[in-house]
């Protein structure tokens, strides 16, 4: 079963504020500015654990290259 997640404000937070995650690359914050939502990356894990495929969509004009990890 396929799991979709929307990119901005679900798995990119634009406030602020927000707790993000700590980037994995730091060669990567050079280039993008935006961050993970803290607890994305291990609730993505553990979906994934189970069996789920993760899918990422957005609405915005990013290029598939910002969006890949």
């Amino acid at each position: 079963m396929k799991i979709p997640f929307d990119l901005d404000d679900t798995l990119i937070l634009t406030d602020k504020d927000a707790v993000y995650e700590e980037p994995l690359r730091t060669i990567k914050v050079l280039f993008f500015k935006e961050k993970l939502r803290r607890g994305i990356r291990q609730l993505c894990e553990e979906l994934r654990s189970l069996g789920y495929e993760i899918c990422v969509y957005t609405t915005s004009e990013r290029s598939p290259l910002k969006v890949w990890d």
